[in-house]
């Protein structure tokens, strides 16, 4: 599948080294048909469906472009990647972590006996599928943990399985301190840090376990996207909710921040793989309307499309430390939030706090029709 990147590319990620530039502001083509792609602060992992592959800072050496092999020979159906760890599935349903100072681990029967010690918490083993006929079905990977989820609904903070009884989990995402997972009867779970309203439930706590996002209830949600400090569900009406932290205007909502011009002339820091900063500019600064800015909102709200382009139906979402990106049915990407390295795709402004539309150049006809996000890039792909 064809893909295009855009974002940082301080680590020299991006597997094509006539780029070389810190950061790249246009969505460029990806040299690889890929199926799956894991953008980490300092390097991609991303497979062609027959090859595993390591783009970034490896081994101390900025630029470099790896093809990695699980110890099996197996063909990795689905991965993810953190500053510091690889987590793949292979086509059996085994899961395999490589830490990038060791080497490469099996932990599925790891994984199977926290199942087997767990039956009582999550009643749906017992009565769906024995838990002989366990397999990994997806991995995500945050800086500070990694989640998995099996066929039969289990989901894990890796090692260890977590209670959410009766309920079969079919998505996870991990933000920068953060969780959210989705059940296959469209309830959203989130739990970890909640000081800028990442988890959605009104408060300013954090949790320790998963809890149900009851402002979701009774929303059919297909899909869930957790970013640095904020978060995004969509349904399938084709709307999406947002909620967390605005600082860069990332919800789609008024923010303090002043939008600057990109400059390529400017000088460029090189950012942190958790995000340090906090808001900056005042509300006169950004127009005197105080009650237009909003810096964490609690509680999910829809976010909206510009005036002129009402009406569009949202399917999917993902989202970076400071940034989001939606997909429409009609197969074109928005997004909003920082564009300091170009992770929107525009190379106008810095800060889009309305859902603005990402084109790439030359492909007016072509149909994006997945997207991820890393901290601080975006990867599109498009069909055919």
């Amino acid at each position: 599948m064809r893909a295009y990147y855009c974002g940082f590319n301080g680590f020299g990620q991006f597997p094509n080294r006539e780029n070389n530039n810190f950061s790249i502001f246009t969505p460029t083509v990806i040299p690889f048909d890929i199926i799956f792609v894991s953008c980490a602060w300092n390097r991609i992992c991303f497979s062609t469906g027959s090859e595993l592959y390591l783009s970034g800072l490896i081994d101390e050496e900025f630029g470099k472009l790896e093809k990695l092999s699980i110890p099996v020979g197996k063909k990795v159906t689905q991965g993810s990647c953190s500053r510091s760890n690889i987590l793949v599935i292979t086509e059996d349903g085994d899961c395999w972590i490589h830490q990038f100072s060791g080497a490469w681990k099996n932990i599925s029967d790891l994984l199977k006996t926290e199942v087997d010690s767990h039956e009582l918490i999550n009643e749906n083993l017992s009565t769906e599928s024995s838990s002989n006929d366990h397999r990994i079905t997806k991995v995500c990977c945050g800086d500070k943990l990694n989640l998995a989820i099996c066929n039969l609904g289990q989901i894990y903070c890796i090692p260890s399985a977590l209670p959410i009884p009766r309920k079969k989990v079919v998505e996870i995402s991990c933000g920068f301190d953060h969780c959210l997972a989705l059940t296959e009867d469209s309830i959203v779970y989130s739990w970890g840090s909640g000081r800028r309203g990442q988890l959605g439930h009104d408060v300013l706590e954090d949790e320790d376990s998963p809890r149900e996002l009851e402002m979701l209830s009774g929303l059919q949600v297909k899909n869930i996207s957790a970013g640095g400090w904020h978060s995004v569900a969509v349904t399938s009406a084709g709307d999406a909710y947002v909620w967390g932290w605005n600082s860069s205007g990332q919800l789609g909502l008024p923010c303090s921040e002043i939008p600057k011009r990109v400059d390529e002339e400017m000088e460029y820091t090189m950012p942190h793989s958790v995000d340090t900063s906090t808001p900056s500019g005042s509300s006169e600064e950004a127009g005197g309307d105080t009650k237009e800015i909003t810096t964490i909102q609690a509680l999910p709200v829809p976010i909206n499309f510009p005036p002129g382009d009402e009406g569009k139906l949202m399917i999917a979402a993902s989202c970076g430390s400071r940034h989001t990106v939606i997909l429409t049915d009609d197969g074109t990407a928005w997004g909003c939030g920082w564009n300091l390295y170009g992770q929107l795709g525009f190379s106008d402004w810095c800060l889009y706090n309305t859902l603005s539309k990402i084109t790439i150049p030359g492909q007016d006809y072509c149909k994006i029709i997945n997207v991820e996000c890393g901290s601080w890039s975006t990867v599109l792909f498009v069909d055919g």
